[in-house]
């Protein structure tokens, strides 16, 4: 068994963890467990119309392909 010891912050060193990987964390009378959480992939395309200077342009990342659907959700949802 491996022991960690908490620092003045109130931190764990978890050797095996990535920087930035989220944990959820649970309470079980004194024990601790900790869960790894998987970012959820986006749905979809990530575009959004944009009005400026009066005109409406859609603004999508770069690669981005979207078909004719996603185009007229878009305008449904836009003042």
């Amino acid at each position: 068994m491996t022991t960690a010891t908490v620092d003045d912050k109130k931190r764990i060193r978890l050797p095996s963890a990535k920087p930035g990987q989220v944990f959820a964390l649970e309470e079980e009378g004194g024990r601790f467990v900790l869960t790894s959480v998987q970012k959820a992939e986006p749905e979809g395309p990530r575009a959004h119309l944009v009005k400026r200077r009066g005109r409406t342009y859609l603004s999508a990342g770069s690669g981005e392909q979207m078909d004719a659907t996603v185009l007229k959700e878009l305008l449904a949802d836009f003042p």
